[in-house]
């Protein structure tokens, strides 16, 4: 390498810190006099290293998955502290100029690291900030949508009411007004069949408004998907008793009718 120029000089220097960023090079006692040798034939004839060359390395070692800039760091600290010891020693005619090139090549190449390192920090939170804004951007325009189902929602079960309770008026109106003309066993039997009426009315206005809405009857009245079944249980339930009175008002006025026919066949015999 004695007769290598600046640029030769560079290109070995950045190739042998490559390789000490090897997953499998690790400067130990037997080769570490090889190592410094290597670094005492580059920077002989006073050569500098270029510091705007080391980004380009470290950049390079970051992209490749067989290199590591953690071990880069770990044998180069190695190669610095020997370096030392064995000027201190009088070893290997390592020289003080070494040592100081040595130490600023150290520098740099944890400088870039540390610089590369913060600036992956800086992308992978700004990152992490537009995955989360992004997420509670696509939320926000969910509920956005949702609010003009919920207002739908809302309107319809409120003309539902008012559409239940103005046709029970109606109905309620023309039962009181000829209250007088019917027996209470037609009477009872017809208020329980508005009952039943109105009621499955109301059910089927409010599953309808469901159903427009893409909801399960369930989740449009706030009720649980596992409250499904009972909420039908008791529709069928209120059904049943109503269908039972009303079995209940014929059998009476079977019997009142029975007994007013009985009566009159009797007196008349």
């Amino acid at each position: 390498m004695q007769n290598m120029n600046v640029r030769d000089k560079q290109q070995a220097l950045q190739e042998f810190l490559l390789k000490l960023a090897r997953l499998d090079t690790d400067v130990t006692e037997k080769n570490l006099e090889q190592y410094i040798f290597t670094l005492q034939d580059i920077y002989a004839d006073d050569f500098r290293h270029l510091y705007s060359g080391m980004f380009g390395v470290i950049t390079r070692i970051d992209a490749d998955n067989d290199l590591d800039k953690a071990k880069l760091q770990g044998n180069i600290q190695i190669l610095y502290e020997s370096v030392v010891r064995w000027r201190d020693e009088g070893r290997g005619h390592v020289t003080q100029e070494l040592c100081d090139k040595l130490e600023k090549l150290y520098d740099h190449v944890n400088l870039e690291i540390s610089r590369i390192s913060y600036t992956q920090e800086i992308a992978q939170r700004m990152e992490d900030k537009n995955r989360k804004s992004g997420e509670e951007i696509k939320l926000l325009s969910e509920k956005a949508a949702n609010m003009q189902k919920d207002y739908i929602t809302i309107l319809g079960i409120f003309s539902s009411i008012v559409i239940t309770f103005v046709a029970g008026m109606v109905f309620s109106s023309s039962i009181l007004n000829n209250i007088d003309k019917v027996s209470i066993y037609r009477l009872t039997f017809v208020i329980i069949l508005i009952a039943m009426m109105l009621f499955n009315l109301l059910n089927l206005l409010l599953d309808f408004i469901a159903k427009v809405n893409m909801k399960p009857l369930a989740v449009a009245s706030k009720i649980s998907d596992k409250k499904k079944e009972p909420q039908r249980s008791t529709i069928a339930g209120i059904n049943l008793f109503l269908f039972f009175m009303m079995i209940v008002d014929l059998a009476l006025w079977a019997l009142y009718w029975y007994r007013a026919t009985s009566f009159n066949t009797f007196t008349g015999y």
